[in-house]
């Protein structure tokens, strides 16, 4: 579970600091939009402290060994300073990966069809963010079925064992990890060619 510090935030690209001495007026909807800003990069920082906990928890423990006065919040507090360039480069990673994907999902007719949907609802019926796109989704869940039309039934983990002989003799034996994905051919509409549905038969959004 993240924990955020709440003495300071950054409120611009250059670094200025801003902390929560605004008059009272303010004060109550300035730390909603700073909540929400925060809250926009949990998902990026979760994932960041997941890929390095096993490093972190490694050097926590051989810090604490090598130092018998030092308790476990001081040891965590020291790693995590000096880790800090490695989750750096993870959200790094983890950011630009996030949003390559989603610059192309942009240009998928399933996105535009969700995102119409959306701004009709904000703008007819004065929905906030979160509300518009769990309703837009739910009304345009029958996408989704398309989308899974695309790909091949999930391979098993033991067939992929006896596929491979679990050896690395013809080419991805030692390499292949989890379960593939195999995606059927799509036509120029975006969904499924009626070769991959079987038998030729038409689906019917």
């Amino acid at each position: 579970m993240l924990r955020h510090k709440n003495t300071m935030h950054i409120d611009d690209e250059s670094g200025n600091e801003s902390g929560m001495d605004n008059e009272s007026v303010a004060e109550s909807s300035s730390e909603t939009e700073e909540e929400e800003q925060d809250a926009s990069w949990d998902l990026l920082v979760e994932a960041a402290f997941e890929q390095c906990q096993p490093e972190f928890e490694e050097r926590v423990d051989k810090y604490m060994q090598r130092d018998n006065g030092v308790d476990q919040l001081q040891a965590r507090e020291h790693v995590f300073e000096q880790m800090k360039d490695i989750y750096r480069k993870a959200m790094v990673n983890s950011f630009v990966k996030k949003m390559l994907w989603f610059n192309a999902l942009r240009k998928e007719p399933v996105y535009a069809t969700i995102k119409n949907t959306v701004s009709a609802l904000k703008m007819d019926d004065d929905y906030d963010d979160e509300e518009a796109w769990k309703s837009a989704t739910s009304k345009r869940k029958y996408l989704f079925d398309r989308i899974l039309d695309w790909y091949e039934a999930p391979e098993l983990e033991e067939d992929e064992r006896v596929d491979t002989g679990d050896s690395q003799e013809g080419g991805r034996g030692g390499d292949t990890a989890g379960l593939s994905v195999d995606k059927k051919t799509r036509n120029h509409h975006g969904e499924p060619g009626a070769a991959s549905r079987g038998n030729g038969e038409k689906r019917t959004g």
